[in-house]
């Protein structure tokens, strides 16, 4: 398995099982060809890999990590205009991003223990050190309220930041091996969910009791690693070890896995858009995919940069499809009608 996320670790398990695929009949259709995808470099460049993830606010300006170059860049599509602020600590390696509900970003330095925070009103940095030594904090997201919740891969637990006060609550998984990797926050219920990429497990965490269901992914060697969660309720996933993506009813609590038309694509980052379709990056692939949840068809859009590894992805809210790529030192966007 490729080191992309560069705290993936790779098992004997995989390579023996990932030709094994439990199939799913699926739609396969080809990309819409009034859909258009552009790429854009980034201001400094880079020679090899430097992981990304982007998080894209009210106004529509992209803010994305660096994480070799210890950089949270900022892209404003309106002025092609990039800007990029150097993070106070050295390698502090920025992975995770978000934004709260005031507008603040906020990301995960997995090097240095730690979860920062920039203002773009100042332009300013603060940064929170979590409580448990070398937790190595990935995953991050807000809720509703404010608060800052993140997985800590190393430590086995779930982290959850109150900006106002700086104080931190720790919430323990009980998988053996859990290597907690992202998280999501259900926008109706405020529920949190986690997926557990060693323990081939998905998390669900109630917020206000802190109790934590486990569910495990159907898939011997899933690896499930990126999640989100739609208008209805619906958990989707993505599975890098089984070149699957996967959903959670949220009433039966019924798994069902959809198989990627791409044959080892190694899907990584997923999100939904307004009308419902979960978008992926395949970092395999070298492909952005969309799935129709309606009648269960699969969409391929190949990025132009051969081998970029496109990495996350999310949807602006002009319905803009936004990604990264981790081996190429560009962000990409498809629009369709």
């Amino acid at each position: 398995m490729r080191n992309l996320s560069g705290v993936v670790k790779t098992t004997g398990l995989f390579f023996v099982m990932s030709w094994l695929l439990f199939l799913i009949p699926v739609q396969t259709v080809s990309p819409q060809p009034n859909c258009v995808l552009q790429e854009f470099d980034l201001p400094t460049p880079a020679e090899g890999l430097v992981r990304k993830d982007l998080v894209i606010d009210a106004e529509g300006t992209i803010w994305f990590t660096e994480l070799e170059l210890n950089k949270i860049g900022q892209f404003i599509p309106a002025l092609g205009m990039f800007r990029e602020f150097d993070i106070p600590t050295r390698d502090s390696g920025p992975h995770s991003i978000t934004i709260d509900p005031g507008g603040n970003i906020w990301f995960s330095e997995t090097l240095t223990n730690q979860i920062g925070q920039f203002s773009p009103v100042d332009e300013g940095f603060t940064e929170f050190v979590i409580p448990t030594p070398d937790s190595l904090p990935y995953g991050i997201t807000a809720d509703a309220l404010g608060h800052i919740w993140f997985t800590e891969m190393n430590a086995k637990q779930i982290g959850r930041l109150d900006p106002t006060t700086g104080e931190f609550q720790e919430f323990p998984l009980t998988a053996q091996r859990s290597a907690a990797t992202n998280i999501a926050i259900d926008p109706t219920t405020g529920d949190v969910w986690i997926t557990e990429l060693e323990a081939n497990k998905i998390a669900h965490l109630n917020p206000l009791t802190g109790t934590i269901t486990q569910f495990r992914v159907p898939s011997l060697g899933g690896f499930p690693h990126s999640v989100v969660v739609d208008a209805k309720g619906m958990v989707w996933f993505t599975e890098i070890g089984r070149n699957k993506i996967g959903r959670i009813h949220p009433v039966t609590r019924r798994i069902r896995e959809f198989r990627i038309p791409t044959r080892h694509s190694e899907p990584h980052g997923i999100t939904v858009d307004a009308n419902g379709n979960i978008w992926f990056a395949e970092l395999q692939g070298n492909k952005i995919g969309r799935f129709d949840p309606r009648d269960e068809s699969f969409i391929e859009f190949p990025v132009p940069t051969p081998e970029s590894a496109p990495y996350f992805v999310r949807v602006a809210p002009d319905g803009g499809v936004w990604f990264t790529e981790g081996d190429a030192q560009k962000i990409g966007l498809i629009q369709c009608p």
